[in-house]
């Protein structure tokens, strides 16, 4: 069920916009994500990275210390990236791609925005594997899936690819409240306002 859920969540998107838009727009749109998927590379490159100290530091007496300053700073990173990412793409964006997918330029930022939203979400992750308590990520991921789907059979029709990732942005937008709420169990983060 997990699988599927995140298939649905995260993969579904060319379905969607295939059978209410047309090829020629999801050509465009699986040109724009393309270029997002760096963000999301990224971001699981870092998760990887500091999986083992995360789960060393679990059961240290400053366990919300540790993970607070870990997300003050995975949230300045990922809007480093995001900045400069949409910053360096703009700049060169005539020469990378065709002339005929250069309206998917228009996506970038947006689906940027969505990406780092999910690579917050997966940092919350980090407390279910700590815990080795993994069972509760289900109802996060099939609360997304279902937001996913309503939002897309009612956004596409009304907004078309804007309304898949606008879709994307509340979607993961549910899942991190969901987890930042959920991980109260597990650690309480303390947000540092000069970072974020």
């Amino acid at each position: 069920p997990g699988s599927l859920c995140w298939w649905i969540t995260g993969s579904s998107e060319p379905l969607f916009i295939k059978h209410f838009i047309g090829l020629d727009v999801n050509g465009v749109y699986a040109v724009a994500m393309r270029f997002t998927g760096i963000i999301s590379t990224l971001a699981i490159i870092f998760y990887q990275a500091w999986q083992e100290t995360a789960i060393l530091q679990y059961n240290s007496p400053d366990r919300d210390r540790f993970f607070s300053k870990m997300f003050n700073g995975y949230i300045f990173l990922l809007a480093t990236i995001l900045v400069g990412y949409v910053f360096l793409l703009k700049v060169n964006y005539w020469w990378l791609v065709a002339p005929e997918y250069q309206y998917s330029l228009l996506f970038i930022y947006p689906l940027g925005v969505s990406a780092v939203i999910f690579a917050v979400a997966a940092f919350f992750d980090m407390g279910y594997q700590c815990a080795k308590d993994t069972k509760r990520t289900l109802p996060a991921i099939v609360l997304a899936a279902v937001v996913n789907v309503v939002l897309n059979l009612t956004l596409i029709r009304l907004i078309g690819v804007y309304g898949v990732i606008l879709t994307q942005i509340v979607t993961y937008l549910v899942l991190v409240i969901y987890r930042w709420h959920d991980m109260k169990r597990y650690f309480v983060l303390k947000i540092d306002v000069r970072v974020v």
